[in-house]
Order: structure tokens, then sequence, then C-alpha cells
């Protein structure tokens, strides 16, 4: 399987690496002569500095790995080509983007990289889901805390670029939307613990699902500490999972279970810096999800479905627009 990367940068060379790992023939595109030089240096693929020309290859599909606001004139351009695409989230930076590149795909595959689907953690919250261990979901509640602003560096700040917060970093809205489904209106409240900073520092979203579920997202730059954990509150049983962590709790609290799930983890961890396996294990949720879209890509079963990719794009766009506003409260229909 022949398989063309966009962008070579860090991300870029991640995909690059990975379908190496999976036995792909792999050839690469970048404006940048370093990146090139690099990437071909390291892994030994047939590089390109036009897009045009590496499509004129003819891959069976392409992953983009561009900056965010490239992202649909790059999807679109391959699809139109008759070419399969797998790109870096986010999908598009609007909602009209995103539908549009539904609209051109034909029958060829294209799929958005949510890789925080298929993390370890979240693997298995798909499952207790689908078999309906949780019973009704009445509650999901995200929380993530930094001790530095997410967006601070390069392009990834420069809003027009990269869609801000709520596309560079999309992974909480789409897990709260994979949980929930489609958005019906948001309350936002911003806090600006720090005058010298331009952004809020403290964020918190509430949300009303389509399905009558509720969602709250709250997101603090500045902490003393660094988490990004799930609750998820269900007629039947409750679900805990730190993401980063990887580590999930069905039910109650119990100290015992704790303790040995602590245990596991250490014990993961070491195994793992032994082994030398630390940057596998880091792009673990890019890994599964590739696997899944290569196996899908015969009967264009994704890993992530249309419905998914356009709810999560939707709310991202009603987020970055209160978010903008020079309002600290507001509440908004999606």
């Amino acid at each position: 399987m022949k398989v063309g990367v966009l962008g070579v940068g860090l991300m870029g060379r991640t995909h690059v690496r990975l379908l190496k790992g999976f036995g792909c023939e792999v050839i690469a595109c970048d404006k940048d002569n370093g990146n090139l030089g690099k990437v071909k240096r390291l892994y030994n693929v047939r590089t390109f500095s036009d897009y045009d020309k590496m499509l004129d290859e003819e891959p069976d599909f392409v992953t983009i790995a561009t900056p965010n606001n490239t992202h649909f004139r790059n999807a679109k351009k391959a699809l139109s080509k008759n070419i399969s695409v797998l790109v870096e989230k986010p999908l598009a930076l609007n909602y009209d983007e995103a539908r549009e590149l539904y609209r051109v795909k034909g029958s060829n595959s294209l799929c958005v990289i949510h890789n925080y689907r298929f993390k370890p953690a979240i693997i298995r919250l798909k499952d207790f889901l689908n078999d309906g261990v949780l019973g009704k979901i009445l509650l999901t509640n995200i929380t993530v805390t930094q001790p530095a602003p997410v967006l601070n560096n390069k392009w990834q700040s420069i809003d027009r670029v990269s869609g801000g917060l709520f596309f560079e970093f999309i992974h909480p809205i789409d897990l709260l939307t994979m949980i929930n489904g489609g958005a019906r209106r948001i309350v936002m409240i911003k806090n600006h613990a720090y005058k010298s900073y331009s952004h809020p520092t403290s964020i918190n979203i509430f949300i009303e699902f389509s399905n009558g579920s509720r969602g709250v997202y709250n997101h603090l730059s500045f902490s003393g500490g660094t988490q990004f954990t799930v609750d998820i509150f269900g007629s039947a049983v409750n679900y805990k999972a730190n993401i980063w962590g990887d580590r999930y709790r069905l039910g109650e609290f119990n100290v015992a279970q704790e303790l040995r799930e602590v245990t596991k983890d250490a014990l993961r961890l070491a195994r793992i810096v032994l082994k030398k396996k630390l940057k596998d294990y880091q792009w673990i949720g890019h890994r599964e999800l590739f696997k899944s879209f290569i196996k899908g890509l015969s009967n264009d079963e994704m890993p992530v479905s249309k419905e998914d990719a356009l709810n999560s794009i939707k709310l991202a766009e009603v987020l970055r627009k209160a978010y903008n506003s020079e309002k600290n409260y507001l509440q908004v229909s999606v």
C-alpha cells in the first residue's frame, strides 16, 4: 500500500514512522526543505516539495499534518483526485467546510484523526457504552488542567491559523459528542485571573445535548498540576477515567482497587521504559486509529463516523465564537 504524507514536521514524521511500521510504502511532501531532508534521512522515503506531484503518484490514501487552516483545501484537493484522506484534527475550521469535504468525497474514504478515542481508557468506555453498562447517560464532566496555556507556541496560538483552543485542542469536545451526540445549547463562563495574560485562565462550559443529557467542560490554565479526567454519571453505574494516565474506574471508589490500579500503572510504565518503547506508548492512539482506518478502507468503515466528525466541528465552532467574544458569560444555541 502506497501512502502520501503531507507535512512532515513533528506530527507528520510520526505519521511516516507509524505507516512504515505497518509495511506501507511512504512518500512525503513539505514546502520546508529542512523537514524533507530530516524525514528522508530518518526514514529513507521519497520526497516532494509539490503537493500535486505527490498526488500524481496515485497513493492509496494521504495523511495531512499541515497547519489547521490548510486542512480543508488540502483534503479537498486529494478527494477531488479520487484519493482517500486521513487528516489530523481538526477536519476543518468550520462546519460548512467539514460538510463540503463529505459532499465531495464520493466513494473515497475520509476520516479525521481523533486519536484520543483510541486511548485504552476510551476504548474500554466505548465497549461499556455499546453494551449499555452505564445505563442512560445523565451527565458527562470533563476537566483539563495545565500549568501553562495550551496555545503558547508558534502557529497554534494564532486563531485564524489554528482555530483557537477548541479546534487545536478539540479532544474534550470530540469525547463529549462521541458520548452524547449533537449539542443543542451551551453556556460559557470565562475568568481572567491574570490580567497580563490575554486569554481566559479558566473556562467553564455547560452543554445541553439533543438527547437530553448534560455535559460540563472545565479548562484551567496556570494550575498546579496536569490532568485530563472524564467522569460519566449513568443511571446504572458511574465511570471515571484519567485520560493522560490511561486509567479508568467503573463504579464506586474502592481504596484496594485504586491501589491495585496504581501499582499496575507503575509496573506497566517501568516495562515500557525498560523496553525503550515510550515513544510507541505515547502515540498509541494514533497507531490504533491508523490501523483501524487502513482496515476500513475496503468498505469505508471509518474509525470516526461522518456524524461524529460533524458534531464535534459544529460544537467547536460555537465554542470558538463564544470564547472570542468580549463577554465573560454567554448562552448560545448550537
